[in-house]
């Protein structure tokens, strides 16, 4: 575990970086952030949604992090398919096949 004020590896700033700015990762990963951002303010209510993030997109899969392992459940027994609907319909071409939770603590700088 890192302490306050070690070094971090210049991959690990990066990939923290490119996590809080997917819109920095080309015009595809622009448009997946705004149909997410638009998706989850459509599927949950704003408290719940504070809690999700986009974590990452490739090969038609998008992976939503949760900080919350009751919300995470939730999420992908009762939202997963509604959310990935609304995603293919709000971006045919992205060629979305599937919509996964994960677990993942939320950096600082992420909030909205």
């Amino acid at each position: 575990m890192r302490h306050q004020g070690e070094p971090r590896k210049a991959g690990d700033i990066l990939r923290g970086f490119l996590r809080k700015n997917p819109a920095l990762r080309g015009p595809l990963h622009r448009k997946v952030a705004e149909a997410f951002a638009g998706t989850l303010a459509e599927i949950l209510p704003g408290r719940e949604a504070k809690h999700c993030f986009l974590l990452s997109f490739g090969k038609g899969v998008v992976t939503v992090g949760v900080d919350s392992a009751v919300l995470r459940h939730e999420l992908q027994c009762f939202h997963a398919i509604p959310f990935l609907e609304s995603m293919k319909k709000k971006l045919p071409d992205a060629n979305l096949r599937k919509v996964r939770f994960v677990i993942a603590p939320k950096e600082k700088g992420m909030e909205d």
